[in-house]
């Protein structure tokens, strides 16, 4: 949500700069092809696997990306100027520089406890038959 958000406000800001003032229905055409992060170019060697499961404080998170970006603001876009988009794509990359953090230190728990279960099963201290008594 955080990254769609930021997305549609960076496309605006690009548009006013490559384009002009055109209407905004190039902006709401463009709209799948951001959300669907088509824009984005990734490196399948650094993806993760991963499920996905809403944490508990996720509806903190969301009132203050609100209070920041709601559908309001977005609904608005064409109407700010460019002071403001910028504005808003700072406070924007803020949150999300917080939740990277966040999730790179989850990350990095996770992988040392996989290492840690690696190193047991594999010097002996672990033994898989024990799971399955």
């Amino acid at each position: 949500m955080l990254q769609g958000r930021l997305d549609i406000v960076r496309a605006e800001l690009e548009r006013r700069h490559e384009a002009g003032d055109h209407a905004a229905q190039e902006l709401l055409s463009s709209l799948p092809a951001l959300l669907a992060g088509d824009h984005v170019a990734t490196d399948p060697a650094r993806a993760r696997v991963s499920s996905v499961t809403v944490p508990a404080a996720a509806d903190e998170l969301v009132a203050r990306i609100d209070a920041d970006l709601g559908e309001s603001t977005l609904s608005g876009l064409a109407e700010r100027d460019e002071d403001e988009l910028a504005e808003l794509i700072s406070t924007l990359e803020r949150h999300e520089a917080e939740l990277s953090s966040a999730r790179r230190a989850l990350f990095d728990c996770i992988d040392a406890l996989r290492d840690e279960l690696a190193a047991r099963y594999k010097d002996g201290r672990a033994n898989v038959a024990d799971l399955l008594t």
